[in-house]
């Protein structure tokens, strides 16, 4: 876990979105939160898969949010790996969506990865 956990924010970062894994305490707008709710092993191989949830909000800045989610969805649709301790970490994106909110100054969007780990040998 600590290993995609360390990953989502190399790469959040890497893409100069401002994340924090949880709760977001900084002051900035848009900003993202993480969300991780385990693993499950996928074979033989060794490999894990997780399906951690990356959530961005904005108050009045839908446009920018918007384009941070697309910048997102560009960088994972392919796959976008990392090395971390021992551990090798995949992860791409596998759905997008904006979440309708009771005001209009709040914009909400999720975005659902699938990230893949495994040991080296």
């Amino acid at each position: 876990m600590n290993e995609v956990l360390k990953a989502l924010q190399q790469h959040m970062t890497a893409m100069g979105l401002e994340y924090e894994f949880e709760t977001y305490t900084g002051e900035k707008n848009p900003y993202w939160i993480g969300e991780y709710y385990g693993a499950q092993d996928s074979d033989e191989g060794g490999y894990m898969t997780h399906s951690p949830l990356l959530t961005g909000f904005a108050i009045g800045a839908k446009a920018e949010l918007y384009d941070q989610a697309d910048r997102a969805r560009k960088y994972f649709q392919n796959g976008a790996t990392m090395q971390v301790d021992d551990t090798s970490v995949a992860c791409w994106v596998q759905a997008v969506m904006a979440i309708p909110q009771e005001t209009e100054e709040l914009t909400k969007i999720q975005i659902t990865l699938k990230v893949q780990t495994w040991e080296r040998c």
